[in-house]
């Protein structure tokens, strides 16, 4: 499908080091239009080109990591409370399939959100032997002693998508949080003629990104004095706390002209509560994320726009674990390109008979729910 080729030859032009996606929908606010079954599409795992690194990039020498093949890849993820996090997981069971010869086991631990059972799941990953840890953090500073420990014990860290307050890992693939945010920011102001005002939905409190994404979002709102934020909370990347939290701005606020949220599913949330006050109307820009949900409200004509939000990053991460398992060297830092969806390139990431709860990624679609059903159980 097109949506996977951008996205691949997106990357494969940013990489700067690196080897070359669920629950129960609920129904979105309008039906999607039925569309013919996607076609198969041909695997997009094959390794991206290793580029020559733009000039004056950092590179780490990972010649010390170097070991005989198959691997056991670790995977500490900070939760699996939102769909996007469950389709990481399943973006690398389904990449390292593609790999038998490469990777024996995947081990994922789920943090449940919480900064104490993350470091102990990172020092139970070390006790099991793992050779290489992908950690998405709870904290940005909790987890810094674990990460020490790992790499003092020669088990290389790669840092996905969430930044830490600390250096000692080998690489951090960034998701581009900051750029993503940019382009929802200065979408909506586009898109308000830069007039109007906005509510923000945030992410998670205390996690990195959402004070990259706050600062970002921000800082262009302060450069368009026309755009006022009468109001911020955190989504929490989910549907039916945005819903709660829409409500009770709807109440409060005679006047909404637009919205901005983390994800699609905070978008649908908030779109339901306006409709259900009557005043969905008035509402005349929605700068959102890249869930099927919202992907199919903007075919079906909402103003809108949405942003890859990489949620199957853990693809990356995996060439990335193979060039530093195969003591290749790597980028200290690489960061994903911003792919920003709008109704001119729609077409390349909807899939309209798909759940409300996928996103947009690099796994075929007729074989995305497989897969998402799978790391439901991991």
């Amino acid at each position: 499908m097109k949506r996977l080729i951008i996205i691949a030859l997106a990357i494969a032009v940013v990489a700067s080091g690196l080897v070359a996606c669920a629950p129960k929908a609920t129904p979105t606010p309008v039906p999607p239009t039925k569309a013919p079954p996607p076609t198969k599409a041909p695997p997009a795992a094959t390794p991206i080109p290793y580029p020559e690194p733009p000039a004056g990039t950092e590179m780490v020498d990972t010649s010390r990591f170097k070991k005989d093949p198959p691997w056991v890849i670790g995977y500490s993820n900070a939760s699996t409370s939102n769909s996007w996090r469950i389709e990481t997981v399943a973006a690398l069971y389904w990449v390292a399939e593609q790999y038998p010869d490469l990777v024996k086991e995947i081990v994922h631990t789920n943090a449940n959100d919480s900064i104490p059972k993350q470091i102990a799941d990172v020092e139970d990953m070390l006790v099991k032997g793992v050779d290489i840890i992908i950690l998405a953090a709870t904290s940005g500073e909790a987890l810094c002693p674990a990460i020490d420990k790992a790499m003092a014990e020669g088990v290389p860290v790669i840092i996905l998508e969430r930044g830490v307050e600390c250096d000692n890992y080998v690489t951090f693939i960034d998701a581009n949080a900051r750029g993503q945010a940019g382009f929802q920011a200065e979408w909506l102001v586009n898109a308000l003629d830069g007039e109007g005002k906005v509510v923000y939905f945030g992410i998670i409190p205390g996690i990195t990104i959402s004070a990259w994404t706050e600062e970002t979002v921000r800082g262009i709102f302060a450069e368009n004095p026309g755009i006022e934020e009468v109001a911020f909370d955190y989504g929490w990347v989910s549907r039916s706390k945005a819903k709660e939290i829409m409500e009770a701005w709807l109440r409060v606020y005679d006047e909404i002209d637009g919205v901005i949220a983390w994800s699609g599913g905070e978008c649908l949330g908030a779109l339901e509560a306006a409709q259900e006050a009557g005043r969905d109307d008035e509402i005349k820009a929605w700068a959102c994320g890249d869930d099927q949900g919202w992907l199919q409200l903007m075919a079906e004509g909402i103003n809108g726009s949405a942003y890859a939000s990489y949620s199957d990053c853990t693809i990356d991460a995996l060439y990335a674990a193979i060039r530093i398992l195969k003591g290749e060297p790597v980028p200290k830092l690489w960061k994903l390109p911003v792919v920003g969806i709008t109704h001119d390139n729609l077409d390349d990431f909807v899939i309209m008979d798909a759940p409300a709860t996928w996103y947009a990624c690099r796994i075929p679609a007729d074989e995305l729910g497989k897969w998402i059903e799978l790391a439901s159980t991991k």
